[in-house]
């Protein structure tokens, strides 16, 4: 009992100061730059016997007048004729003197108020020294308990208006003069404050469907430029980014330049599939996919000569005679003509009468192509090599010396079934000598 009496005490001092003059309480407002603004003095009170029951009295109520007196100190609050820190200290002791659980959210209903309120009266600054926007997100912050909620709506829509009318007119102004880039900046940076506005989008879309037909025109301009150099890339990257506009103009310049360009990489393959190298040409044609995507005359033509790769005789069975796969270091004749490792054979003939191999083709191929050359240390020694394609003989190299330059083998071996080397040689004075056959290669 003695502490709830110096509560009542305690409350009874706080009103009496104010009732003798006070001074009046600062409210904080988070340290924002320039803002000075106080709350207005507390009315005076009345005695407290007179507008708050006694705790003896309160003791003997029931929950629900104890939850009626709570919402009337918070609507008192709200209404300006309590403070924050009265409306606290009450709501504190009813809490200590009964165990009423909703008893909190009152408390922290005050605490909701005490922003807003807050909030508000910022927002009264910030409108009075023009800065708009922010006047404008601290009205919209203002909770709807508030008595206040309604006059902030109605101060914030009414900036909203000027806001919006001064921005569309910068934007206008932009726009007019051709700079569509300044335009769409100064709406997009209203967008947070505007929200979803349906005359904000309509004007944001017009202005960047002008900046991308603005753009077009200065890319359809060099691309122009580029295609007239024959630099159809660099036309097509420069359209590249815009062929999902709908821009007639811009369409037909890109099918013009990609088919120019298709062209041209077709035309570089077959010179490269001209002198059978394949697999350049399918480079060549990657190379055009990737750039282009995929296009069905492209890949078609790549298939066509995937399937003309050239296959090494060294793949090939072997069906009968010695093996003369070289496996030694890379040689090369006077004439600076090369066999690789692993690209050709080596065919030794030291004393014998004569060396003979085949290969199986079983008709598989049209071509047999091949270089032939001699390496030896001596200068009298020769090696003739003769190709026979189902005994019929295609290639005779004659007698090759390491003095002799290298022979280009190329004959027609459609429908073959056996591919037979023979290799003969001169043996004087025992002087040996080595066949050098470089890139054995059947084509289909």
């Amino acid at each position: 009992m003695k502490k709830m009496i110096i509560a009542v005490v305690a409350v009874l001092g706080c009103v009496c100061m104010m009732a003798c003059g006070g001074k009046a309480e600062k409210v904080d407002f988070d340290n924002e730059p320039g803002l000075q603004a106080t709350q207005a003095p507390e009315p005076t009170q009345a005695p407290l016997q007179e507008v708050e029951p006694t705790q003896e009295a309160e003791a003997t109520q029931t929950p629900e007048q104890i939850l009626s007196l709570a919402e009337d100190v918070v609507e008192e609050y709200n209404t300006g004729s309590k403070n924050y820190e009265t409306t606290k200290e009450y709501l504190s002791s009813l809490q200590e003197s009964h165990e009423i659980s909703e008893l909190e959210d009152y408390m922290e209903t005050v605490e909701v108020l005490k922003t807003s309120k807050e909030n508000y009266a910022k927002a009264e600054v910030f409108a009075e020294s023009g800065e708009t926007v922010r006047a404008i997100e601290l009205y919209s912050k203002v909770d709807k308990q508030d008595v206040q909620y309604s006059e902030a709506t109605t101060k914030k829509d009414q900036l909203l208006t000027e806001y919006k009318k001064d921005i569309f007119q910068a934007a206008k102004e932009s726009a007019n003069n051709k700079e569509y880039d300044e335009a769409i900046a100064v709406l997009d940076a209203a967008k947070g404050v505007l929200g979803k506005d349906a005359e904000w989008e309509a004007m944001m879309e017009s202005y960047e469907l002008q900046k991308d037909k603005q753009e077009i025109a200065n890319q359809l301009k060099l691309a122009e430029e580029k295609a007239d150099q024959g630099d159809y890339v660099a036309a097509i990257t420069l359209l590249k980014p815009y062929k999902e506009k709908v821009d007639a103009d811009l369409t037909k310049a890109l099918a013009k330049y990609c088919s120019a360009y298709k062209k041209e990489m077709l035309a570089d393959a077959k010179t490269y599939a001209d002198k059978r190298d394949y697999e350049s040409a399918v480079g060549k044609l990657n190379e055009a996919v990737a750039f282009l995507g995929e296009d069905e005359d492209l890949v078609s033509k790549i298939e066509e000569y995937k399937a003309k790769y050239p296959v090494s005789l060294l793949d090939m069975p072997q069906s009968q005679g010695d093996d003369y796969e070289w496996i030694g270091n890379t040689v090369e004749n006077i004439y600076g003509d090369v066999l690789e490792k692993g690209e050709g054979l080596s065919v030794p003939y030291v004393c014998l009468p004569g060396s003979s191999f085949e290969y199986l083709l079983n008709g598989q191929y049209n071509e047999f192509t091949a270089k032939v050359f001699a390496t030896s240390h001596y200068d009298n020694a020769k090696v003739c090599l003769k190709v026979y394609a189902d005994d019929v003989l295609v290639f005779d190299s004659g007698m090759l010396s390491k003095k002799s330059e290298a022979k280009n083998i190329m004959c027609k071996v459609s429908n073959v079934k056996f591919l037979r080397f023979e290799v003969t040689g001169s043996n004087s004075n025992f002087e040996s000598v080595v066949l050098r056959i470089a890139k054995p290669m059947l084509y289909k």
